[in-house]
């Protein structure tokens, strides 16, 4: 058979050596899916930015601080996103603002009492520490001025403060329910820092509340669905109907011809049996939901975090399971036990773990989904790894038949011959198809039982459309070791 050449004239007849340069797809390291995050999140009312559309951040988190405000949702999820998922992999973000008919939540600190011997105070503000130093004589009033100032001091802290005859008013900087998790606490560090208190006032904390109304993320997925995929999306909201849109377009992106599946990470910090009704009234195989009991941080701060470390274990391996990666940056609440832990997963809570030395690890991470649409029970989605795992092979799938010699290709029957190489068969299809399961899914352990899938590998050229060639086969996936059972038995003396 003569060798095809696309640029090389057969007719020519002088001499020459002519070499035709052509891109194959022998290759299939660009088969890899490139892992991306989105955050969506509020900024700072005070800054123009464009609302929703996907603005990619190429100058870290000062770029963030800068654009959006300090201390605002966006710079807090950010910076745990760049702690978790390093500086590699390219994050993007979808402002919101806050909604017209938003509260921002509100707590206070009062101070009653005069210094009878000066010390420090320290407030935690969703974990973050403020130190103020006092000297005796100072008045209920003059603390709480201390106390504010300290507090609008710090820029990145998520509040700002006013003091009032004694008492600091502490507000949220942006509108809505999300604003009520902020923690205010004294003396995290426990007996280190209390025994540094002052003498002869006294501290009363009212935690904040009253926010109200978050935003709708709706026009957040407008944007979403075209050539850029984004693989890991944060979510701050847990409200019933942010959480319905999330799913809702979750679903949107997965279809047949958008083929854009994203890993949604949402997070909260209620206590056990709350987080677990959250948590059972879900049944989404996007969304998955980490649960950091009684954690100071802000739950949207754990699910940038886990968002971080979810793509960053992705992008080498897609397949490897979410489980003992630690949360950098994310702060430890209630311990659970295994069979705490057990229900949740159950309830499909994914949930997290404490070191021996304070850190947070995940524990597991699963999604919510629970049902069919049956309502029969289904564990295909149970793992938030499959979707990532499913990422990999739909992003190499689309890659190899976007690339030659499908890119302008002729169908033709198994049993024709001809010389062209974009001229593709049912068959050289299947051998395309079964190259692509050898050479990436097998080699890199996201598949196994190579010979039960390549028996049932189907090619035809569809009998309606002769231009269009149908394909199906059944993928087993590789799952992540997660329970390793070991039946030990002893005995004092052989047994007879």
């Amino acid at each position: 058979m003569d060798v095809s050449f696309e640029q090389i004239p057969s007719n020519i007849i002088a001499s020459k050596v002519a070499i035709e340069v052509n891109a194959k797809n022998s290759s299939l390291g660009s088969s890899i899916i490139p892992e991306k995050i989105l955050i969506i999140g509020q900024y700072d009312n005070s800054k123009v930015v464009e609302n929703y559309k996907p603005f990619e951040v190429v100058g870290g988190l000062q770029e963030v601080k800068n654009r959006y405000g300090y201390g605002s949702m966006l710079a807090i999820m950010a910076e745990k996103v760049f702690a978790n998922a390093g500086t590699t992999i390219p994050v993007y973000i979808s402002a919101v603002p806050d909604s017209s008919s938003g509260v921002k939540a509100s707590g206070s600190i009062e101070m009653t009492g005069t210094i009878t011997k000066a010390g420090v105070y320290y407030f935690y503000f969703a974990g973050q520490r403020v130190a103020v130093s006092v000297t005796k004589n100072m008045t209920a009033t003059e603390q709480a001025a201390a106390i504010a100032n300290a507090i609008n001091a710090n820029l990145d802290l998520p509040v700002s403060a006013i003091s009032e005859d004694g008492e600091v008013i502490i507000t949220a900087k942006w509108k809505g329910a999300t604003g009520n998790y902020i923690t205010i606490i004294q003396n995290l560090l426990g007996l280190e820092e209390e025994n540094a208190s002052p003498e002869g006032a006294s501290v009363v904390i009212s935690a904040m509340s009253s926010g109200a109304t978050n935003p709708d993320i709706t026009n957040c997925f407008d944007s979403l669905g075209g050539s850029t995929w984004w693989t890991v999306l944060v979510n701050p909201y847990t409200d019933t109907a942010n959480l319905t849109i999330l799913e809702e377009n979750a679903e949107r992106l997965a279809d047949p011809l958008v083929k854009r599946m994203v890993n949604s990470i949402s997070a909260t910090t209620l206590g056990l049996v709350e987080a677990q009704n959250l948590a059972s009234s879900r049944n989404s195989r996007f969304n998955t939901i980490v649960h950091v009991a009684n954690s100071p941080s802000l739950p949207f701060e754990v699910a940038s975090a886990v968002a971080g470390v979810v793509a960053n274990s992705a992008q080498v391996d897609p397949a490897r399971p979410f489980k003992n990666l630690v949360l950098n940056g994310i702060l430890a609440g209630e311990s659970l036990t295994y069979s705490q832990i057990d229900n949740s997963e159950k309830k499909g809570l994914a949930e997290t773990d404490i070191m021996s030395d304070g850190r947070v690890k995940i524990y597991d991470l699963v999604t919510t989904y629970k049902t069919n649409n049956a309502g029969a029970n289904d564990d295909a989605y149970r793992y938030t790894v499959t979707i990532s795992n499913i990422q990999a092979k739909i992003y190499s799938i689309d890659n190899m038949f976007s690339s030659e010699p499908f890119v302008r290709a002729k169908i033709i029957d198994d049993n024709m011959s001809t010389s062209q190489s974009y001229a593709v068969s049912p068959k050289i299809v299947k051998g395309y198809i079964l190259s692509l399961i050898d050479d990436l899914w097998i080699a890199n352990a996201w598949s196994k039982n190579r010979d039960t899938i390549k028996d049932s590998i189907q090619v035809n050229i569809n009998s309606a459309n002769p231009s269009r060639i149908d394909i199906s086969f059944v993928d087993i996936i590789v799952l992540g070791e997660r329970i390793i059972a070991v039946n030990y038995g002893f005995a004092f003396m052989p047994a007879n």
